[in-house]
């Protein structure tokens, strides 16, 4: 794909891509992930209800942090979600916040 689009670059081709299309990407991973993930997904809360809660626990006192010290900076909403997003590199978090 890199060696045709290299080519198609150097003979003058030029392709634009629609901007509706990075949502529909996202959704398309987003749907992907949860069929793979998905017939698992109770058993894993039934038998991992302490680390799940932990993990809750740990990821909102993050989200009260980075929002407490965005709004000290005086970022904005979007700022500040973008950022959070950012530092766990959640692809359809980032897609929310931007």
């Amino acid at each position: 794909g890199i060696i045709l689009a290299a080519w198609g670059v150097s003979q003058g081709v030029t392709i634009e891509v629609p901007a509706s299309l990075g949502p529909l990407g996202l959704a398309i991973f987003t749907f992907a992930i949860g069929v793979q993930s998905g017939p698992n997904f109770f058993h894993v809360i039934r038998t991992a209800v302490a680390p799940l809660a932990l993990m809750l626990g740990v990821f909102v006192v993050a989200a009260a942090a980075g929002l407490g010290v965005g709004r000290a900076l005086g970022m904005d909403s979007a700022l500040i979600a973008g950022t959070f997003a950012g530092a766990i590199t959640n692809p359809p978090a980032l897609a929310a916040a931007g």
